[in-house]
């Protein structure tokens, strides 16, 4: 099992990048939230996290994944991301949330299904496939900036950063 940290920044609309590291505080990667241009910048400000971005990155700053906000203006429940992999592949996220105090996102990834799941009071969201093994196991240090997430990877069959941007989006749009 390895563990990863990231510290998330107090400010929550911080395009700034995010570092992602190791057990023995090296880096591997790191995440940043983006706008697609300077006007959805101000919509999200008036909206607030109306559009949500992420693009992760190798140790070395190259591109690994790129999170694309989907999810069409009709749409009141739910959101859509469209993740592009610097080798071509697609995956999809889907918040399939209905109630707050049951979160739930599903990803779509590499021809398999794996749900994050949290419940009220539960400071763990769980990562789990369709026979409900568990992947990873996300939980936080405590509720005030700047909160230390630590992601506990139990079989590396999903990448770290992909699940360090799914908890980010979950706690952007929280």
């Amino acid at each position: 099992m390895a563990v990863y940290t990231y510290k998330s920044h107090f400010y929550k609309k911080s395009t700034k990048e995010i570092e992602i590291l190791d057990e023995n505080n090296n880096r591997i990667g790191s995440m940043q939230r983006y706008h697609k241009n300077k006007w959805m910048r101000v919509v999200d400000h008036i909206i607030n996290e109306y559009e949500v971005n992420l693009e992760a990155f190798h140790v070395d700053g190259g591109s690994m994944i790129n999170v694309v906000d989907i999810t069409p203006l009709t749409k009141l429940i739910g959101a859509e991301w469209k993740i592009e992999h610097a080798d071509g592949e697609i995956s999809l996220i889907s918040d399939k949330t209905k109630i707050k105090t049951n979160i739930r996102y599903e990803l779509q990834y590499k021809e398999k299904r794996f749900s994050f799941t949290k419940d009220l009071g539960d400071r763990i969201m769980r990562l789990r496939d369709e026979s409900d093994m568990l992947h990873a196991e996300i939980t936080y240090d405590k509720m005030l900036p700047p909160i230390t997430i630590t992601i506990k990877n139990h079989t590396e069959e999903v990448d770290v950063r992909m699940i360090a941007c799914v908890y980010y989006l979950y706690s952007l749009r929280t």
